[in-house]
């Protein structure tokens, strides 16, 4: 591999026309030009960790953040090219390393004391999953994620408020059918004066500029909008009916089943009494058990270990 600071080779002509295009993507891959393949190789560890080896992704340059580890920068790089610059070699080496499956938790007082923000990631970071992420997720979890693999953008119905906020005179937002909505979020139309709420409390970055690194915030209204938007209880519905179909409505199967799927593990005895309790509080309310199942489903969908990645 070359160094960082590589210099580009000129740009010539190809046939009959200019070649630019072909010219700039054949000196992109070429050999001995590893700049792409470590911004590459870099992008997908910062999904993976919250930080890249090199902070600043979009600045390679001397005014961007020196590598905290220039050695497995590289070595990633030549993993990635040496696959045929295959992205799913790169995420396998990566996630089946021992570095990605460690906890966040911190194990080491001197580690935490020389390295808090763990930049040279002796721990695993905890982070909250993006805005699209966890609307899939929710889909996932709920037995209702598409399969759409192409075609045009699929519009989600908008509540009432953020049509009524929206300027009149050029709103337009191609509403499509309830059953095209279910896909995954990478289809998702985008309009830059008007976004899905639910989706820009969660901090989905403005399309508007690029993005490099995303803001993460805690705020109170991510919070209210978990709670109280209707698409976020339609999926607790969902979810319920599920439970319902997978266990024959079994309420200790039904637990056992909704943390299978949403935290990927049984629960604990005090988890399964305190959601017993709760569903037969509800009903006691004159809730009524779907009610009360819907609840319960709704609260695990909104907890930090659903939408979290520790």
């Amino acid at each position: 591999l070359v160094p960082l600071g590589d210099a580009p080779a000129p740009i010539a002509p190809i046939g009959g026309s200019s070649g630019r295009r072909v010219a700039l993507a054949r000196w992109i891959v070429g050999p001995g030009r590893a700049l792409s393949a470590r911004v590459m190789a870099n992008r997908v560890w910062q999904r993976h960790f919250g930080t890249g080896i090199v902070a600043t992704p979009d600045d390679f340059g001397r005014t961007g953040a020196a590598p905290t580890n220039a050695p497995l920068l590289d070595f990633l790089a030549a993993e990635f090219v040496a696959s045929g610059w295959s992205v799913h070699h790169l995420h396998r080496i990566i996630m089946t390393s021992d570095t990605y499956r460690m906890t966040s938790r911190a194990t080491s007082a001197a580690a935490q004391a020389a390295d808090p923000e763990a930049r040279h990631v002796w721990r695993q970071s905890l982070r909250r999953l993006d805005a699209e992420a966890i609307r899939d997720s929710f889909l996932a979890i709920a037995g209702h994620l598409g399969t759409k693999t192409s075609g045009p953008s699929v519009y989600p119905s908008l509540p009432a408020g953020a049509q009524d906020a929206a300027n009149q005179a050029s709103f337009r937002w191609p509403e499509s059918p309830p059953e095209e909505q279910d896909c995954r979020s990478v289809f998702l139309g985008v309009r830059r004066a008007l976004r899905w709420p639910l989706l820009e409390a969660l901090d989905v970055p403005t399309a508007s500029a690029p993005t490099a690194v995303r803001s993460t915030t805690t705020t109170a209204p991510q919070a209210l909008a978990l709670l109280n938007d209707r698409w976020v209880h339609a999926q607790a519905a969902r979810l319920r009916d599920r439970l319902h179909h997978d266990t024959d409505g079994r309420p200790a199967a039904m637990i056992d089943r909704l943390w299978a799927l949403a935290y990927q593990r049984r629960p604990t005895a005090d988890e399964a009494l305190a959601a017993e309790r709760f569903v037969d509080g509800e009903i006691a309310a004159g809730a009524g058990s779907d009610a009360a199942w819907q609840a319960l489903c709704h609260a695990v969908l909104c907890t930090s270990e659903t939408i979290t990645v520790d």
